[in-house]
């Protein structure tokens, strides 16, 4: 059903329209699908909560998982093509997925909802994972130092949430 506007969007993703700017057609291609992912899988978690069969909870969480990953696309292009500095960019990006996969972590092991648990974990997973293999290679020195640091600080942070005093 949504399979064919899903493969239009691939050339939205790299299209040379994100050297121009931040609002152009490419944008709103993405938004829209976005925010269509987003909100049928919203729909069918808030108007299906009898279905326990795994078909429809996996395409719920199929759906969410589409939907933030388009969200986040379009943070990182957005934020590239509106910012200068393509170090700030990304370091804001990073930082940004940090938080979220930070507060989906925790979130789902305060609610005990293994989902959202293993949401969290895989997005900081997939930051730590892009730092230390892509971006800390094309950065310069100090958007290095800056990324490394605020991540750093964000992960060490919250590394005694859930731990018990002994």
């Amino acid at each position: 059903m949504l399979l064919f506007p899903i493969l239009l969007s691939a050339s939205s993703l790299d299209s040379a329209a994100w050297r121009d700017g931040i609002l152009h057609e490419d944008f709103f291609v993405l938004l829209v699908l976005a925010l269509t992912l987003l909100g049928l899988g919203a729909f069918y978690r808030r108007h299906l909560p009898e279905a326990k069969n795994s078909e429809s909870r996996q395409l719920n969480a199929i759906l969410l998982i589409a939907g933030s990953a388009y969200a986040y696309a379009l943070l990182w292009l957005s934020l590239k093509a509106g910012l200068e500095n393509n170090n700030t960019a990304v370091m804001l990006s990073l930082v940004i997925y940090t938080i979220i996969g930070l507060w989906f972590y925790f979130y789902g092991q305060m609610k005990a909802v293994r989902g959202l648990h293993l949401y969290g974990g895989a997005l900081v997973g997939f930051v730590v994972v892009r730092l230390l293999l892509i971006d800390i290679w094309l950065m310069e020195l100090a958007g290095r130092i800056a990324t490394f640091f605020l991540i750093g600080a964000l992960l060490a942070g919250t590394a005694f949430f859930g731990k018990k005093k002994t």
